[in-house]
């Protein structure tokens, strides 16, 4: 049963959107404390890769009666991306108590026909002229799809065999529970080049500037992990400290929202965006705490708690109307919150061998923003210039968790090597203090993300290898239930507009079917084809409605 749990380490893990490495990589794995078997002192790897997708769905050119699009996936052929990516990775260990590690990616993708609808953030890229479309998509270019990272860049220091110092540029896992993120909360995502659900969070985690300590304990058979994010403008930019607001990026980004009224926050009546990214070094910082240990042979557990900033989604905190311009100047920032959770984690021996997992938060205060046209305050500026208009905001208390059982299981006729690996997730997130008439939204400017008490989300895999690791399939899915949705509806001849409540049913979510292929050593070719459904495909407004995709990629491993 060993290989059965190496191979779900293999290919869950992405599939949730974890890393398969991620266990190696939470052990801050250091330089050998006791001499022997010592690793060479020089180690270099990498790889080159190519991922291209191409939309399969039909046109997308219906639009409603104020002219913004229904749809928002590409017409059928049209690329959905095409990423080139190079990573040189290299370690050396000069001495068993001194390590340095470093990663270095080099990306480039071509634009795509979508990126015309990026909602850039500041002035001078609006209209429908060819100019202006071919101008957004070398915004997004330039801003989101070329780059050249270091995406860990760190030391690391072992002067005690209980003792570990990690000190530079690096990616924390302290979660497991995959896209839900529960307790792997320390590195925001940049997921603008494809959709998150799709991808493992190693690609997507943003790397951050940090001290980490990792204290083993042997007595209490357990360690302390301790991270200190200082903020450090010298030599980040803000923006490398949040996630990044899919509302920036075309493909897989989000779609222009509904209109709205006057003073909302609708993107067609904004003219600039600022993100106020909290970054002052020690004034922003960041902590988090983690005690992990074990309770038996069989039995896992951790415990964490984690005081910084709400990465996800920028909260609107006022927007300025000038007389000298038409359209909002919108201010967002990124409030403080705290976050303290839990998980336990236990393996049911031979001959059933079941894995099952519970992790949970709590958030005491997270910031929700609310329906555009709710109540809002006079700030005054001192310019008589400026009317400065408040956005109402709400903080709750959340409590998030998530139930994972993994399930290997033998069908000898279909696979007589190797056993299929079945992974079930179901996600709950309860807003305890819950109030319907708050109107509070999921998603900033998008008033029809109204969000309830209770709020569901389950996902499921299934996959196999055969002829020793050459051949691999899988099916993963992920569902949304949803039972009431919200739409904005116009009243009278009056231009007001207002949310009203609608039936949803069949509720929402995504599906891959995936085929992995071993070429020769270091080679590997995957194809996939990827589908979106329900009401409103992926949540509450079909921000992926008609983006359905065959996607391809090939990777040589050095």
């Amino acid at each position: 049963m060993k290989r059965a749990f190496v191979l779900a380490a293999s290919l869950v893990l992405p599939i949730l959107g974890l890393p398969a490495g991620g266990l190696a990589q939470d052990a801050l794995p250091g330089p050998d404390p006791s001499g022997g078997d010592a690793p060479p002192k020089w180690r270099i790897g990498g790889f080159i890769q190519n991922q291209t997708g191409v939309f399969v769905a039909g046109d997308q050119d219906a639009k409603d009666d104020q002219g913004s699009p229904t749809n928002h996936g590409g017409n059928r052929g049209d690329l959905s991306m095409c990423r080139f990516t190079l990573q040189v990775e290299a370690d050396w260990q000069p001495h068993r108590i001194f390590g340095a590690h470093l990663v270095v990616r080099a990306a480039r993708s071509l634009t795509v026909p979508l990126d015309e609808d990026a909602q850039v953030p500041v002035p001078g890229y609006t209209g429908s002229s060819d100019r202006a479309k071919d101008r957004r998509r070398e915004w997004v270019r330039d801003n989101h799809y070329d780059e050249v990272d270091i995406r860990e860049l760190y030391v690391d220091i072992q002067p005690h065999p209980i003792l570990n110092i990690r000190l530079g540029r690096q990616l924390v896992a302290w979660g497991e529970s995959g896209n839900s993120r529960l307790l792997d909360v320390i590195n925001p995502v940049d997921a603008t080049w494809h959709f998150g659900g799709f991808e493992s969070f190693e690609d997507q985690r943003i790397p951050l500037w940090m001290l980490r300590t990792t204290i083993e304990i042997p007595q209490l058979d357990g360690g302390l992990d301790v991270v200190w994010i200082p903020m450090l403008p010298f030599v980040e930019r803000p923006e490398d400290t949040v996630t990044t607001p899919l509302t920036f990026v075309g493909a897989w980004g989000l779609p222009m929202p509904p209109r709205q009224r006057d003073e909302s926050v609708s993107p067609n009546k904004i003219y600039r965006k600022t993100m106020r990214i909290p970054h002052e070094f020690g004034e922003d910082s960041r902590i988090g705490l983690r005690w992990k240990g074990n309770i038996g042979p069989h039995v896992n557990y951790s415990l964490m708690y984690y005081w910084g900033h709400q990465v996800s989604p920028p909260i609107p905190a006022f927007y300025d109307v000038r007389t000298d311009q038409d359209g909002l100047d919108v201010a967002l920032d990124f409030p403080r919150q705290h976050i303290a959770g839990f998980s336990i984690e236990g393996q049911v021996p031979y001959p059933l061998a079941t894995m099952l997992k519970l992790e949970a938060t709590i958030e005491p205060d997270r910031t929700y923003p609310v329906y555009s046209a709710g109540a809002k305050e006079m700030i005054e500026t001192g310019d008589p210039d400026v009317l400065r208009i408040g956005f109402d905001r709400k903080r709750k208390t959340v409590v998030n968790y998530g139930l994972t059982l993994q399930q290997p299981f033998w069908v000898r006729p279909l696979n007589p090597e190797e056993p299929f690996v079945l992974v079930f997730q179901f996600n709950h997130s309860i807003i305890a203090d819950f109030d319907e008439d708050e109107f509070i939204v999921g998603v900033p400017g998008y008033d029809t993300t109204v969000l309830t008490r209770h709020e569901y989300r389950i996902v499921g895999a299934l996959f196999s290898t055969w002829l020793r690791g050459h051949i691999t399939g899988k099916i993963a899915a992920g569902y949304i239930p949803r039972e009431v949705g919200w739409k904005i509806e116009r009243e009278g001849d009056v231009e007001t507009w207002s949310l009203r409540k609608r039936p949803s049913s069949h509720g929402s979510g995504f599906m891959t079917l995936g085929m992995g292929f071993k070429v020769w050593a270091g080679l590997r070719v995957n194809v996939a084809y990827n589908h979106f459904f329900g009401d409103e495909a992926y949540s509450d407004l079909g921000f992926y409605r008609d983006r359905d995709e065959v996607n391809f990629v090939v990777r040589y491993q050095y």
